[in-house]
């Protein structure tokens, strides 16, 4: 999550506003040559979801944002993605993301579309803070919360195959600020880290329009805004072929021409097609 204001970082920025305590700004994804670079086919992402948000960050060197962006909390990750995505929207004008889901009633599987606001990830006073978790018994834990570094240390053991347990062991470990980790304490510490940050473990309550039937549904939040950004990417690429077809412009030549302009050539290309030139 990115600020307790009732504004997201991302569209403040685009209004002029800035807080200190704000992780960096967005611009738009989807208008440099470095946004045809993100290989949204790569296995790794954690080091995407860094990647997008370090190319797409304002002002700072490369190295230090991202750092920022590897050492930010996941939960901040997902809003700031969430964030880019909204900004990148054709018109930007849109402040919700439209999200299809599909009923899981085995007799059902209806597809439906629901609209989360911006305002649902917009952060809590508690967004930064540790997070405890209560022991039967015994002293509570106190932990931070997981970063991407984390995440990044997480699939580096998977892919060492590691057991499981042992990678649940391992980050309660490194999260745990004071108390001493118990082995049957992994459960209950994930438990309370998906409470106090909804956006690593997303869900929303609503109803099938099909069968009628209200659940609790699960949405990974941070591929459904990848899968909007590689979206845009492709339009990107889209774009880049027309306007090289139709000047003989080369991909360099293309993005020397500003965002803004280059719309106004497609548009001008587009015309020229309802002429029938």
């Amino acid at each position: 999550m990115l600020t307790s204001s009732s504004q997201s970082p991302a569209l403040a920025q685009e209004q002029g506003l800035r807080r200190t305590d704000e992780p960096p700004g967005l611009r738009a994804f989807g208008q440099q040559a470095i946004d045809l670079e993100q290989d949204f086919d790569a296995e790794d992402r954690p080091a995407l979801v860094t990647a997008l948000l370090a190319a797409c960050s304002l002002g700072e060197d490369a190295a230090s944002l991202h750092q920022h962006w590897w050492q930010a909390p996941v939960g901040t990750r997902i809003a700031a993605l969430l964030d880019l995505m909204l900004l990148s929207m054709p018109g930007r004008t849109a402040s919700s993301l439209t999200v299809t889901l599909r009923c899981e009633e085995s007799a059902c599987g209806t597809r439906f579309d629901i609209d989360l606001p911006a305002s649902a990830w917009t952060a809590s006073e508690q967004a930064t803070m540790p997070v405890p978790v209560q022991r039967a018994g015994g002293e509570p834990l106190l932990l931070r919360r997981p970063t991407g570094s984390d995440l990044r240390e997480c699939r580096a053991l998977a892919l060492g195959n590691a057991d499981p347990a042992f990678i649940a062991r391992d980050l309660l470990n490194r999260l745990c600020l004071a108390g001493r980790p118990q082995p049957d304490d992994a459960e209950r510490a994930a438990e309370a880290l998906a409470q106090a940050d909804p956006l690593v473990a997303f869900a929303v309550h609503c109803a099938c329009p099909g069968c009628r039937t209200a659940a609790d549904r699960s949405i990974d939040l941070e591929a459904h805004a990848l899968q909007g950004l590689a979206s845009r990417q492709r339009a990107l690429l889209r774009e880049v072929h027309r306007l090289a077809s139709h000047y003989g412009w080369g991909e360099r030549e293309i993005f020397e021409v500003p965002a803004a302009r280059r719309a106004r050539y497609l548009e001008a290309i587009a015309a020229d097609a309802e002429d029938g030139r």
